[in-house]
């Protein structure tokens, strides 16, 4: 039975994490230190929100205006009708103040920046321009580019595209801009973040249990610095280090039986930040991964479609498996028939050959028969229909000299507890459920 040989998984309780990989471009206009130098001087960023004055027409959905790109929450875009290089928003920021550096979240969306210019000015309307920075684009959706550049003092800020991205859309803008001010000068990078924890999972290799570490570096100034990470004992990181969160691909440790400490440094030629990891143990579950496709009969398409898509995925599952019969024994694939209703067609259909390839499929354990007829919602049966609806799966059971002994149920509200004697006087032991309760 597929279910009971379902790939195996040894790993930690998996929490909910979160995580934006963004792809991080940083232009530094102010040629930053040369690799291997040290600055003498760091210039901590500190991020300012500004007021949005003017802009180019947005898109006319009414949910695409240009507000969105301040209001710190990612999923909402700012996109010009169509506007391309004529795309342009103005900020205030209340007073003149040292602006020194740039982030523009593009929109998830085809339409991208390529190249953008700021200008400033102490004049709402620009006619007097008191600097001006070039900033490049990654050109991809969802990237975010960071530029720094020597402080120019303005009130105002001028975003302008100067190039659209390879698709040639038109509307462009972006889901979120920052500003960043400069601050004091300091001597040491005394600002930087470092984030080092580890994954709440084990992995299984071939050196033995292994806990994965996620890292990330918070670097808020505005030179860019090389530096070298280390965490225990592990070879050192080169990084380069720019303005913005850096995800730092850091080696996986042995898993511990207790809490046990491990020093992490970021060293910047004679200055080094330093930090702890703590890593405790984790509990060990064993995770069931069950392949299968919902049956929802009429629901997508009408009965006849339905029945044929799940032919084609019995018959798609038997080659996967054939490839794959010589891998790992935890690596080979297995599907789950989740309900007899398409098998039983199937089967009355198929060709002596297929027919004959199906069965011999599901006595290797590459597929498994599920013994329900159907998706039922069971709290609508009575006693002698809960029993009936096993009737197609010990009928096939007994023709080809099956065993059958799970069972499935998804995206139905409940079940009645009747299903519980029904199924073990069918002699079904396992029961997967998959309940739509949210």
């Amino acid at each position: 039975m597929a279910m009971r040989q379902a790939i195996r998984l040894l790993a930690g309780w998996l929490g909910t994490i979160s995580t934006i990989g963004f792809l991080l471009t940083v232009l530094d206009l102010a040629g930053g230190a040369a690799a291997g130098e040290v600055p003498a001087q760091f210039t901590p960023l500190t991020e300012v929100v500004p007021k949005i004055i003017d802009s180019s027409p947005a898109y006319r959905s009414g949910r695409h205006n240009a507000e969105n790109l301040i209001d710190g929450k990612v999923r909402t875009e700012y996109s010009s009708a169509s506007k391309g290089v004529g795309t342009f928003v103005d900020f205030d920021l209340g007073q003149p103040m040292p602006v020194a550096g740039f982030r523009h979240l593009d929109r998830n969306d085809p339409a991208t920046v390529a190249r953008s210019q700021l200008l400033f000015s102490n004049d709402p309307k620009f006619e007097k321009v008191l600097g001006t920075v070039d900033v490049e684009h990654p050109a991809e959706r969802a990237a975010e580019t960071n530029a720094t550049f020597p402080p120019v003092t303005a009130r105002y800020v001028r975003w302008k595209v100067t190039a659209v991205g390879p698709k040639r859309y038109g509307t462009v803008g972006g889901a979120e801009i920052r500003f960043f001010l400069a601050g004091p000068s300091e001597t040491k990078p005394i600002r930087l973040q470092i984030d080092c924890r580890p994954v709440p999972a084990v992995i299984r290799t071939a050196a033995g249990l292994m806990r994965p570490l996620r890292m990330t570096i918070g670097y808020p100034y505005r030179e860019a610095v090389d530096a070298v990470i280390r965490v225990g004992k592990a070879k050192p990181i080169p990084i380069r280090l720019s303005l913005g969160t850096h995800v730092v691909p850091v080696a996986s440790i042995s898993e511990v039986s207790e809490e046990t400490a491990f020093p992490v440094t970021v060293t910047i030629g004679p200055h080094t930040v330093r930090s702890e990891l703590k890593v405790a143990p984790v509990r060990h579950w064993e995770l069931w991964f069950l392949p299968h496709s919902h049956n929802d009969i009429g629901y997508t398409h009408v009965q006849t479609e339905v029945e044929r898509t799940q032919w084609s995925h019995l018959e798609k599952a038997i080659e996967i498996a054939r490839r794959t019969a010589s891998y790992p024994p935890g690596a080979r694939f297995k599907w789950n028939a989740e309900v007899m209703w398409a098998v039983d067609s199937y089967l009355k259909q198929a060709s002596p050959q297929k027919r004959r390839e199906f069965l011999n499929a599901v006595w290797r354990g590459w597929i498994g028969l599920d013994a329900l007829y159907g998706n039922e919602l069971t709290g609508l049966c009575r006693p002698e229909e809960l029993f009936r609806l096993t009737d197609c799966a010990r009928r096939v059971a007994r023709q080809y000299n099956l065993t059958i002994d799970s069972a499935m149920i998804t995206d139905v509200p409940g079940y009645t507890w009747g299903i519980v004697p029904a199924l073990a006087h069918s002699g079904v032991k396992y029961f997967s459920v998959g309940p739509n309760h949210i």
